[in-house]
Protein backbone atom coordinates (compact mmCIF):
# COMPACT_ATOMS: atom_id res chain seq x y z
CA UNK A 1 0.00 0.00 0.00
CA UNK A 2 1.39 3.40 -0.96
CA UNK A 3 1.57 6.30 1.46
CA UNK A 4 -1.23 8.25 -0.21
CA UNK A 5 -3.60 5.30 0.29
CA UNK A 6 -3.07 5.16 4.05
CA UNK A 7 -5.69 6.74 6.27
CA UNK A 8 -4.58 8.49 9.45
CA UNK A 9 -5.24 6.33 12.49
CA UNK A 10 -3.56 7.80 15.56
CA UNK A 11 -5.54 5.68 18.00
CA UNK A 12 -4.74 2.47 16.14
CA UNK A 13 -1.03 3.29 15.91
CA UNK A 14 -0.82 4.07 19.61
CA UNK A 15 -2.62 0.86 20.55
CA UNK A 16 -0.36 -1.29 18.37
CA UNK A 17 2.81 0.30 19.70
CA UNK A 18 1.59 -0.07 23.28
CA UNK A 19 0.69 -3.71 22.63
CA UNK A 20 4.16 -4.45 21.29
CA UNK A 21 5.82 -3.09 24.41
CA UNK A 22 3.33 -4.75 26.76
CA UNK A 23 3.57 -8.19 25.16
CA UNK A 24 7.34 -8.24 24.87
CA UNK A 25 7.83 -10.23 28.09
CA UNK A 26 5.51 -13.08 27.07
CA UNK A 27 5.79 -13.13 23.27
CA UNK A 28 6.97 -16.22 21.40
CA UNK A 29 10.18 -16.43 19.46
CA UNK A 30 8.72 -16.70 15.97
CA UNK A 31 6.03 -14.47 14.49
CA UNK A 32 5.23 -12.02 17.28
CA UNK A 33 7.14 -9.94 19.74
CA UNK A 34 10.63 -8.49 19.30
CA UNK A 35 11.63 -10.83 16.47
CA UNK A 36 12.65 -10.18 12.86
CA UNK A 37 9.30 -11.43 11.55
CA UNK A 38 7.26 -9.70 14.23
CA UNK A 39 9.12 -6.44 13.66
CA UNK A 40 8.20 -6.22 9.98
CA UNK A 41 5.08 -4.23 10.79
CA UNK A 42 7.29 -1.30 11.80
CA UNK A 43 8.49 -0.65 8.26
CA UNK A 44 5.42 -1.98 6.46
CA UNK A 45 2.69 -0.17 8.41
CA UNK A 46 3.65 1.58 11.66
CA UNK A 47 6.27 3.95 10.23
CA UNK A 48 4.09 5.25 7.37
CA UNK A 49 1.03 5.36 9.66
CA UNK A 50 2.93 7.43 12.20
CA UNK A 51 3.89 9.86 9.48
CA UNK A 52 0.41 10.31 8.01
CA UNK A 53 -1.25 10.39 11.45
CA UNK A 54 1.12 12.84 13.11
CA UNK A 55 -1.06 15.93 12.69
CA UNK A 56 -4.08 14.18 14.21
CA UNK A 57 -2.42 13.01 17.41
CA UNK A 58 -3.00 14.91 20.60
CA UNK A 59 0.25 16.21 22.04
CA UNK A 60 0.12 13.69 24.89
CA UNK A 61 -0.69 10.71 22.67
CA UNK A 62 1.98 11.56 20.12
CA UNK A 63 4.59 11.86 22.84
CA UNK A 64 3.57 8.44 24.13
CA UNK A 65 3.55 6.83 20.67
CA UNK A 66 6.99 8.27 19.98
CA UNK A 67 8.29 6.90 23.29
CA UNK A 68 6.93 3.42 22.54
CA UNK A 69 8.51 3.43 19.08
CA UNK A 70 11.87 4.66 20.36
CA UNK A 71 11.87 2.10 23.17
CA UNK A 72 11.30 -0.74 20.73
CA UNK A 73 14.01 0.65 18.46
CA UNK A 74 16.52 0.37 21.29
CA UNK A 75 15.35 -3.21 21.83
CA UNK A 76 15.91 -3.98 18.14
CA UNK A 77 19.39 -2.43 18.29
CA UNK A 78 20.43 -4.35 21.39
CA UNK A 79 23.07 -7.08 21.21
CA UNK A 80 20.76 -9.49 23.04
CA UNK A 81 18.45 -9.73 20.02
CA UNK A 82 20.42 -9.55 16.76
CA UNK A 83 24.06 -8.89 17.68
CA UNK A 84 26.59 -7.16 15.46
CA UNK A 85 29.48 -6.44 17.83
CA UNK A 86 30.01 -9.65 19.83
CA UNK A 87 29.07 -11.77 16.82
CA UNK A 88 27.24 -11.27 13.52
CA UNK A 89 23.72 -12.61 13.62
CA UNK A 90 21.80 -13.88 10.65
CA UNK A 91 20.23 -14.77 8.40
CA UNK A 92 20.86 -11.64 6.30
CA UNK A 93 17.16 -11.00 5.76
CA UNK A 94 16.42 -11.28 9.50
CA UNK A 95 19.28 -8.91 10.27
CA UNK A 96 17.89 -6.54 7.66
CA UNK A 97 14.38 -6.77 9.12
CA UNK A 98 15.50 -5.49 12.52
CA UNK A 99 18.35 -3.13 11.70
CA UNK A 100 16.44 -1.30 8.96
CA UNK A 101 14.12 0.00 11.69
CA UNK A 102 16.90 2.05 13.30
CA UNK A 103 17.39 3.90 10.02
CA UNK A 104 13.65 4.47 9.71
CA UNK A 105 13.67 6.07 13.16
CA UNK A 106 16.39 8.48 12.04
CA UNK A 107 14.14 9.37 9.09
CA UNK A 108 11.08 9.87 11.31
CA UNK A 109 12.90 11.81 14.02
CA UNK A 110 15.91 13.54 12.42
CA UNK A 111 16.15 15.99 15.34
CA UNK A 112 16.45 13.23 17.94
CA UNK A 113 19.78 13.54 19.81
CA UNK A 114 20.75 10.02 18.70
CA UNK A 115 19.38 10.14 15.15
CA UNK A 116 22.88 9.86 13.71
CA UNK A 117 23.54 6.85 15.94
CA UNK A 118 20.40 5.19 14.57
CA UNK A 119 21.38 5.87 10.96
CA UNK A 120 24.93 4.68 11.59
CA UNK A 121 23.63 1.49 13.22
CA UNK A 122 21.72 0.64 10.06
CA UNK A 123 24.72 1.61 7.94
CA UNK A 124 27.01 -0.69 9.94
CA UNK A 125 24.56 -3.56 9.59
CA UNK A 126 24.63 -3.10 5.81
CA UNK A 127 28.42 -3.01 5.76
CA UNK A 128 28.65 -6.26 7.75
CA UNK A 129 25.87 -7.94 5.80
CA UNK A 130 27.54 -7.15 2.50
CA UNK A 131 30.99 -8.11 3.75
CA UNK A 132 30.24 -11.47 5.35
CA UNK A 133 27.06 -12.69 3.67
CA UNK A 134 28.16 -12.11 0.07
CA UNK A 135 30.71 -14.54 -1.37
CA UNK A 136 33.94 -12.94 -2.61
CA UNK A 137 35.78 -13.93 -5.77
CA UNK A 138 37.59 -17.26 -5.38
CA UNK A 139 40.37 -17.37 -7.95
CA UNK A 140 41.32 -20.97 -7.10
CA UNK A 141 37.87 -22.13 -8.17
CA UNK A 142 37.69 -19.64 -11.03
CA UNK A 143 34.50 -18.43 -9.33
CA UNK A 144 33.14 -14.92 -9.42
CA UNK A 145 31.81 -13.52 -6.17
CA UNK A 146 28.45 -11.97 -5.47
CA UNK A 147 26.32 -14.90 -4.39
CA UNK A 148 24.29 -14.28 -1.24
CA UNK A 149 24.00 -16.79 1.58
CA UNK A 150 20.22 -16.38 1.25
CA UNK A 151 18.30 -18.50 -1.22
CA UNK A 152 17.47 -16.82 -4.49
CA UNK A 153 13.79 -17.70 -4.74
CA UNK A 154 12.63 -15.88 -1.61
CA UNK A 155 14.93 -14.59 1.10
CA UNK A 156 17.27 -12.59 -1.10
CA UNK A 157 14.27 -10.36 -1.79
CA UNK A 158 13.20 -10.48 1.86
CA UNK A 159 16.58 -8.91 2.64
CA UNK A 160 16.30 -6.27 -0.07
CA UNK A 161 12.76 -5.18 0.79
CA UNK A 162 13.45 -3.54 4.19
CA UNK A 163 17.01 -2.44 3.46
CA UNK A 164 16.14 -0.71 0.18
CA UNK A 165 13.23 1.09 1.84
CA UNK A 166 15.34 2.43 4.67
CA UNK A 167 18.30 3.26 2.46
CA UNK A 168 16.01 5.23 0.15
CA UNK A 169 14.47 7.19 3.05
CA UNK A 170 17.84 8.11 4.54
CA UNK A 171 19.38 8.92 1.16
CA UNK A 172 16.61 11.26 0.05
CA UNK A 173 15.14 12.61 3.28
CA UNK A 174 17.88 12.50 5.91
CA UNK A 175 21.50 13.16 4.97
CA UNK A 176 21.95 12.27 1.29
CA UNK A 177 24.12 9.23 1.96
CA UNK A 178 23.41 6.06 -0.01
CA UNK A 179 23.84 3.24 2.48
CA UNK A 180 23.58 0.49 -0.13
CA UNK A 181 26.98 1.41 -1.54
CA UNK A 182 29.25 -0.97 0.33
CA UNK A 183 31.96 -3.31 -0.98
CA UNK A 184 30.44 -6.36 -2.66
CA UNK A 185 27.19 -4.62 -3.62
CA UNK A 186 28.28 -4.45 -7.26
CA UNK A 187 29.18 -8.15 -7.24
CA UNK A 188 25.86 -8.87 -5.53
CA UNK A 189 23.92 -6.97 -8.18
CA UNK A 190 25.89 -8.71 -10.91
CA UNK A 191 25.01 -12.11 -9.41
CA UNK A 192 21.33 -11.17 -9.29
CA UNK A 193 21.35 -9.89 -12.84
CA UNK A 194 23.11 -12.90 -14.32
CA UNK A 195 21.20 -15.45 -12.26
CA UNK A 196 17.80 -14.08 -13.16
CA UNK A 197 18.39 -13.43 -16.84
CA UNK A 198 19.22 -15.21 -20.02
CA UNK A 199 22.97 -15.29 -20.69
CA UNK A 200 22.27 -13.47 -23.95
CA UNK A 201 22.89 -10.02 -22.51
CA UNK A 202 23.45 -8.60 -25.98
CA UNK A 203 19.71 -9.03 -26.57
CA UNK A 204 18.87 -6.10 -24.38
CA UNK A 205 19.76 -7.26 -20.85
CA UNK A 206 16.12 -8.03 -20.20
CA UNK A 207 15.11 -9.76 -17.00
CA UNK A 208 13.53 -13.19 -17.19
CA UNK A 209 9.73 -13.27 -17.17
CA UNK A 210 9.87 -16.23 -14.77
CA UNK A 211 12.16 -14.68 -12.18
CA UNK A 212 9.53 -13.45 -9.70
CA UNK A 213 9.00 -15.71 -6.70
CA UNK A 214 7.83 -15.70 -3.09
CA UNK A 215 5.01 -13.23 -3.91
CA UNK A 216 7.44 -10.36 -4.56
CA UNK A 217 6.62 -8.09 -7.47
CA UNK A 218 9.21 -7.89 -10.25
CA UNK A 219 9.42 -4.14 -9.78
CA UNK A 220 10.69 -4.63 -6.25
CA UNK A 221 14.03 -5.94 -7.43
CA UNK A 222 14.29 -4.79 -11.03
CA UNK A 223 15.09 -1.25 -9.90
CA UNK A 224 17.90 -2.50 -7.68
CA UNK A 225 19.40 -4.59 -10.46
CA UNK A 226 19.26 -1.69 -12.89
CA UNK A 227 20.69 0.63 -10.24
CA UNK A 228 23.71 -1.58 -9.59
CA UNK A 229 24.21 -2.28 -13.28
CA UNK A 230 23.98 1.29 -14.52
CA UNK A 231 24.84 3.33 -11.43
CA UNK A 232 21.57 5.25 -11.75
CA UNK A 233 19.14 5.09 -8.86
CA UNK A 234 15.57 4.19 -9.75
CA UNK A 235 13.02 6.22 -7.84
Amino acid sequence: MSLHQLKPNPKGVLERLKRNVKEMATAGERSFGPTPVGAREYLETLTPLLEVSESQFSKVDYKQARAYYLFMNYVFMDEALMPMRTMLSGHPNFLGDLKAIAGAVAFLYPDHPEAKLFADHFDKSMELNMRYHIRPDVDTWNAKGGRSTENLSCYTWAFLRPTLKTSFLLHHYYDGKNRMLHPNVSAYGNWLLNTLTSPLLELGRKESDTSSRCSFEKTEYSGFIKYVWTGVEIL
